[in-house]
Formats: C-alpha cells, sequence, structure tokens
C-alpha cells in the first residue's frame, strides 16, 4: 500500500472530536518559532512515544497505609469523527503520511488514559486518570486545552500539560528546533 492511498483512507475529522467539552481543567498557551508542520510532526511522535513509556512513581492505596513502589503506564487515542482511535504505530505513520500530503492542522484532539499499577505481588484494583488532549495551533502559539473526564487525578492538569510540553520539547530538540515557551498557565 502506498502512502497516497493511505492518507485517502483517513476521514477529513482526523484529530476533530465535535463533542470536545467545554468545561476546561487545564490551559496553557505557549510561543513557539517553528514550521507548525514540524511542531505537529513532533507532537504526533511525542504523543506516540507515550504509549510505550513507563514511569516510576509512589502510589497510596485506599485500603493500607503509605506510599508504595509503583508505575503509570499511557494509552492515547485519536480523535476521528464521533470516535477515537488506539495511536498504534500504523495509525502514526497515517497521521503522519496525513500531515505531509495535506498540510498542518487547525485543532488536534486526542483521548490520555493514566493507567496505575503497584509493584508487588498482591493485586490492587487502582482507578485510571482520563483526560481530553486538545491543541490549537496558530502561526506563533499553540494553545493546550486539557479536560479531566474520570479518575481520583494523580496526576493534577498542570502536570499533564507541563509533560506533554516537555515530551514536545524532548521531539523539537532532535530536529535542532526551538522549543515551545509557557507563557501562561491554569489548572482547576
Amino acid at each position: 500500500m502506498s502512502s497516497k492511498s493511505g492518507v485517502e483512507r483517513i476521514p477529513t475529522s482526523l484529530g476533530i472530536c465535535p463533542s470536545f467539552p467545554t468545561l476546561i481543567h487545564g490551559h496553557a498557551i505557549l510561543t513557539h518559532d517553528v514550521n507548525v508542520a514540524v511542531l505537529q510532526e513532533c507532537l504526533v511522535h511525542a504523543i506516540s512515544k507515550m504509549n510505550m513509556e513507563k514511569i516510576e512513581i509512589t502510589l497510596s492505596i485506599a485500603s493500607r497505609s503509605g506510599y508504595f513502589p509503583g508505575e503509570t503506564g499511557f494509552e492515547v487515542r485519536v480523535a476521528v469523527g464521533s470516535g477515537f482511535r488506539s495511536l498504534n504505530p500504523s495509525m502514526k505513520r497515517r497521521i503522519i503520511d496525513y500531515l505531509r500530503a495535506r498540510g498542518e492542522l487547525s485543532t488536534f484532539d486526542y483521548s490520555l488514559t493514566v493507567r496505575y499499577r503497584i509493584k508487588d505481588d498482591m493485586r490492587h484494583s487502582l482507578h485510571c486518570d482520563k483526560y481530553f488532549v486538545r491543541h490549537l495551533f496558530l502561526e506563533d502559539q499553540m494553545e493546550i486545552q486539557l479536560f479531566h473526564d474520570k479518575g481520583i487525578r494523580r496526576f493534577n492538569p498542570d502536570e499533564v500539560i507541563t509533560m506533554l510540553v516537555k515530551r514536545i520539547n524532548d521531539e523539537l530538540g532532535k530536529r535542532n528546533e526551538r522549543r515551545l515557551k509557557i507563557e501562561k498557565m491554569r489548572a482547576v
């Protein structure tokens, strides 16, 4: 299959969730001096890597006192029309091909689920956190909007935004591009 046919099969609603929540729990305005298409490719690479990433963390459990060694894992699903599709390597390639063939997007929406696990032999049911994330792109600015859909917020919205910006900046650094700068951030 050629990359051109892969581009044609992706709907024009790629990265757009028509029912994105209007209540925003986290908001950031970032400035940049990067071509928007390059910035969007770096964003896709950054969130794709999150799918494979595990972060060591200490976690609390309601039934036991104290904190325990654990880890978090991430699941990213890209908005396509009224649903979300897993950001697997095939979908990542299709998005990159789409961006290169059709140009930049004005909006890019996805869901980010953060799963928690205690690292011991006992089985613990820990709640996950689910966020909806929207990136709005302008010539020299990017806006991030974050909605916390469910969970107990082991990661607060400002921590999630900071984590995303760091990963995007890491990708920009690999291309010797200037990094994003947070101008304003608010979380509730």
